[in-house]
Formats: C-alpha cells, structure tokens, sequence
C-alpha cells in the first residue's frame, strides 16, 4: 500500500471539519447563540502563544485562557479574557471539567468551533441536567508544509504538548472530577500528561512537583494516535492507568490516519491505539478500559463530526465525561 492514496483521504477528511468548522466561526463572529446550555460553562485555555517550550515561567505568563460568558437574558455569549491558572484553580468539585484536546491540523481560528462542535454534540446525548465545566484546550496543531513531515513534526510536538498539559491541569483543585476527552493526537496529548502527573517522563521531560494524587479523571479517546502497547506497565506511557480511573477507546479498521499511523516511525511499525485497541495490558488494566469498534459506523474517515454522530459511542462518551455512572462514588455529584 502507497503512502499517496492514504494521505488523500486523510486530506479529504480534514476538508470535510474544515467546512463545517468555518460554518460554526461565521456564526460566532455573527455573535448569534451557540447552543449553549445555562447551567453549563465554556472556557479555553491556548498554549499556541507560547509554542512548546516547557519552561514555567514562560509558560504561566504567555498562556492564554478565556470564558464563554454570559451577557444578555436571551443567553448570548461572548469570549472573555481569564488567567489561565486562576481559571483553573476555579473549577469546582459539584461540577465535572471535561476538557476536549482536538487532534492535528487545527489551526487558531479553528479551535473554538471544533470545541464547541464537541460540546454540542456532547450535550446533545446528556442523559439528565447535570452542569459540567467543558474546557477547550488548543495546541499548536496548524499545518506544516509537507503531509509526512507534518504528521511526524505533529507527533514529535504532543511530548511537550502533553508536559504543558500535565503542567496545567495539576492546578485544578484534586477533589474536582475530569474527563478527558481526547481526538487523534489529542489522546497521545492527554495519556502522556496522565503518565508524567503520576511520576513518569517522556525523554528528559517530567514534571518536577508531580503529585501524583488520587484525583476523579476518566478519558475518552476517538482514534487514539498513539501505540497500542504505550499504556502498558513500564512502556513509554505505562503510567497513565495510574492516573485515569476509567477510559473508553473507539477502534476504527478502515480510519485512514489510523492505518497511515505506521509511517509516522522511521525505526518500527507501530500499531495505533485507534485502529487495534490496547495490547500487553495486565488483567487489573484491562477491566480499566473499554473498547467500542465503531467501523462499521464511522467508516473510511477520520473526520470528527462523523465519530461523534454514532449514537452509541456518544452516549457512553456522556455518561464517562460527567462521571454519571460513577455519581456514588463522587459525593459532589451524587444528587445530580
């Protein structure tokens, strides 16, 4: 099989979000309501000024954060500045924080449409009225000049993506629950902060304060971009399960970036999370995930808006994000 033909899908793909998502920008530079729920608060927090450096001073000034509040009766929003960490410091623990990291090739004006596509598509399977804290955490995942290098350059980018991640969520107060909602790259983004959070390191990356604390965090990942074997005990994220409580995988065999996934390596022939599920789990790891093969479902496409139109998967992704199913064990949660 050629590399050509699977970079063509994975470009038709993108044109198909790219369309839909400069849709969602007319709207809101339009300024006309999004379809957000009263209860529910919308914030954003953008690494993309600070690229991937990793030192914490230049982190913590140069971060951006935002919320999307409210300014009239009628439910009209608009964006407005925040400090990062004090925005995260806010999160309480009666309202679940889901933060969806979008995968590869969204540019600036991107992220906050394809947000708020996941929100809304989120929303539009909740199962009861509970309000969640919904973040939009963007990355710098805009397009570099050639497809190969680009998905390689994009890769390389998620190690100190994720230690940024890491670096941030760890000033979320730990009584707060969070799900983790992950597409693409953004799963590899958000496993590799869950491994350094309990201690690990990606190359000479850690976290020198990692506290490793016992905090509520379920995942949910579409198309997982990362190896199957990666969440292993004592491979490259063999950490990550001891921070996330509970995580729901989608597969896809016929996704084609999950069967381009292997050209990413120029030393090995990995096999993604997204096309197979994970592998070289122990008993105990396993009853920690579940597997929804949505193939047949989603089909020959890695674009977003078709993974979160299958029914099934979204409803489960609803009741993982807002911890639902775990209300007994959340007490914040439990009458909700």
């Amino acid at each position: 099989m050629t590399v050509r033909p699977q970079l063509k899908q994975v470009v038709r793909s993108g044109t198909i979000i790219a369309l839909t998502l400069v849709g969602m920008a007319t709207e809101l530079l339009a300024g006309r309501p999004c379809g957000v729920r009263p209860q529910d608060r919308i914030t954003l927090v953008n690494t993309r000024p600070v690229g991937c450096t990793t030192n914490v001073e230049r982190l913590a000034a140069g971060v951006r954060a935002s919320e999307y509040m409210a300014t009239d009766e009628e439910g009209c929003r608009k964006w407005v500045s925040a400090d990062a960490v004090t925005l995260l410091a806010s999160a309480t623990p009666d309202m679940p924080l889901v933060i969806y990291i979008h995968g590869n090739q969204i540019e600036p004006y991107q992220a906050i449409p394809t947000g708020l596509l996941a929100y809304k598509r989120l929303i539009a399977y909740a199962q009861d009225e509970r309000p969640i804290h919904f973040l939009i955490f963007s990355w710098p995942s805009e397009k570099v000049p050639g497809l190969l290098r680009d998905y390689r350059e994009k890769a390389a980018r998620t190690k100190p993506v994720a230690w940024q991640f890491a670096w941030l969520v760890e000033h979320v107060p730990a009584n707060v629950p969070m799900g983790w909602w992950g597409y693409s790259y953004g799963a590899r983004v958000a496993s590799g902060a869950a491994h350094m959070m309990a201690g690990g390191s990606l190359g000479r990356l850690a976290l020198s304060n990692a506290s490793a604390a016992d905090r509520p965090i379920h995942a949910v990942f579409f198309a997982a971009a990362l190896d199957c074997e990666w969440l292993a005990e004592g491979r490259y994220y063999g950490r990550a399960l001891t921070q996330i409580d509970r995580m729901l995988l989608s597969t896809n065999r016929l996704d084609p970036a999950m069967t381009y996934y292997k050209y990413v390596s120029t030393t090995s022939d990995p096999t993604p999370l997204g096309y197979a599920g994970p592998c070289c789990l122990d008993e105990a790891r396993r009853q920690q995930i579940t597997c929804r093969n949505v193939t047949q479902a989603v089909g020959r496409t890695h674009a977003f808006e078709t993974y979160v139109c299958v029914s099934g998967l979204m409803a489960r992704t609803w009741r993982s994000l807002t911890f639902a199913d775990d209300a007994a064990t959340v007490p914040a949660l439990a009458s909700r």
